[in-house]
């Protein structure tokens, strides 16, 4: 299933995420709390327990759910992103024009729910194991949505296994969407689309993102999706692949360790949960 909710209670871009940004304008993490109290979720510090990006947006490791909320700048043609000093040392990037989008491809991760404001975007995407595989089979990944959709990623520690398959993690790029246009064209040779692949890989998740926009339509509270989330991580549907990662995951551009940063938040989730249960 690919479903993205379009919501206009939050108006506004995002101002860069780090603190070298904190004299930009635009949105800060305290001016989402409407969102974050939707959600059921305490409101992130920065530096603290959630951690950065480098399209100048969040990513929040959630350990009891297996899962990633990552706040993203849904970018327009001929706007700028910002990238720190720190970033475009790490990265090799400078400021440049972005149009940023979800991807959607085979060979990148499903979305478990993608909400859409006016000038950013949400997403959660389902935590998995990082992979292990030789540079060759993230290559195969790296080359199918280079050809695909005009955009992948390369380094290690975005990738993920799913039965043996490298899978990108971090699924938020540069792409021109235009590319999608030709998505529903069937393979000569097994007669599928890559929209048909795209929905395949996809099925894993389809009772979560059913959950997650029924939580945020109103249809259920947003207690139920999370208890959804954590009967899916016991099940092992979703990992919390960065505690079990055999790669080193301290990154000066990203804030710091991310192991470190999402305990953080942990304690806070488990603070709440406890409270909501001696209420």
């Amino acid at each position: 299933m690919i479903v993205e909710i379009f919501d206009n209670s939050v108006k506004g871009a995002l101002r860069p995420s780090g603190l070298e940004f904190a004299d930009e304008p635009g949105l800060t993490l305290d001016d989402l709390g409407e969102i974050f109290k939707k959600m059921e979720l305490p409101l992130p510090r920065e530096e603290v327990d959630i951690s950065w990006t480098k399209d100048g947006g969040y990513n929040l490791l959630l350990n009891p759910y297996g899962a990633v909320l990552k706040i993203f700048p849904a970018s327009r043609e001929g706007e700028e992103q910002k990238y720190s000093k720190d970033r475009v040392e790490e990265l090799g990037k400078n400021g440049e024009t972005r149009h940023m989008a979800q991807i959607y491809h085979p060979s990148s991760s499903p979305p478990i729910g993608v909400v859409r404001f006016e000038a950013f975007g949400l997403q959660l995407m389902p935590g998995l194991k990082h992979s292990k595989h030789g540079q060759w089979r993230r290559d195969d990944a790296f080359y199918a949505m280079v050809k695909d959709i005009g955009c992948g990623e390369h380094d290690e520690f975005n990738y993920g296994d799913v039965k043996g398959k490298a899978v990108l993690l971090d699924t938020v790029e540069k792409i021109n969407l235009e590319k999608y246009a030709q998505y529903h064209k069937k393979n000569f040779f097994d007669r599928s689309s890559l929209l048909d692949k795209t929905l395949k890989a996809a099925e894993r998740y389809e009772a979560l993102q059913q959950s997650f926009m029924a939580a945020w339509g109103g249809d259920k509270p947003f207690s139920e999706f999370w208890a959804d989330m954590a009967q899916a991580k016991a099940d092992g549907l979703l990992v919390d692949g960065w505690n079990h990662s055999h790669l080193d995951l301290d990154f000066k551009f990203k804030g710091g360790n991310l192991v470190e940063i999402a305990r953080k938040y942990e304690e806070r989730l488990n603070n709440r949960l406890e409270m909501s249960f001696g209420a």
